[in-house]
């Protein structure tokens, strides 16, 4: 493993399935290659969240620097596509949450 790699997962290759692939321009396991990747037990990532349906752009949760506003029991994020995604919500058939145009950051 790479030395303070708190990354959700790590590349490796089949050739050298226990040596992490070196970190690149371009880090994504490359299947054609014989890349796969395994979780990093030293994961850093607290939550993770792709969207409702990751296919589907307006469903889907985009680039964000953004942190998440968190009034009552809500957690808004919005994303760098102009979405603004509810991940909790007290209301029925909330899902994953709602999602509403925005440009800008949640405040709260």
């Amino acid at each position: 493993m790479l030395c303070g790699d708190v990354s959700p997962t790590i590349v490796y290759n089949a050739n050298e399935p226990q040596r992490p692939v070196p970190p690149g321009r371009l880090w994504a396991p490359d299947a054609a290659a014989g890349d796969f990747s395994r979780d990093n037990p030293h994961s850093g990532a607290v939550w993770h969240y792709e969207g409702e349906n990751p296919r589907e752009f307006a469903r889907a949760m985009h680039r964000t620097r953004g942190t998440v506003g968190t009034p009552a029991d809500l957690r808004l994020v919005a994303d760098f596509s102009g979405l603004l995604h509810c991940l909790s919500s007290p209301w029925p058939n909330n899902g994953s949450g709602w999602r509403r145009s925005t440009w800008g950051a949640p405040c709260t």
